[in-house]
C-alpha cells in the first residue's frame, strides 16, 4: 500500500515539475523572483511553505535543485 502511495505521489511530482518550470520562464523580468538553493531551505508563500527537500540525495554533490517565488507564482526546479 505504501509503495502504491509513494509511486502515485512521485508520478504527480514529475508531472508538475515541467509546469513550474514553464511558469518560472514566463515571469516578467521586472518582477523580482526569490530563489533559494540551499538544502532544506524554507520559503513562505500565502497559505503554505515551500521546502527545498533533498531527501534521498545521499552522497550526491553534483546536483541543482531550488525553490522560487515571484509575484504570482511559486514552485520547484
Amino acid at each position: 500500500m505504501l509503495r502504491k502511495i509513494l509511486f502515485i505521489g512521485t508520478s504527480v511530482l514529475f508531472m508538475l515539475a515541467p509546469i513550474s518550470s514553464v511558469l518560472a520562464q514566463t515571469n516578467p523580468t521586472n518582477v523580482p523572483v526569490e530563489v533559494r538553493t540551499e538544502d532544506s531551505a524554507l520559503l513562505p508563500i500565502p497559505g503554505a511553505v515551500l521546502n527545498n527537500n533533498v531527501y534521498g540525495k545521499g552522497n550526491i554533490t553534483n546536483y541543482k535543485q531550488s525553490i522560487f517565488r515571484g509575484k504570482n507564482d511559486a514552485g520547484w526546479e
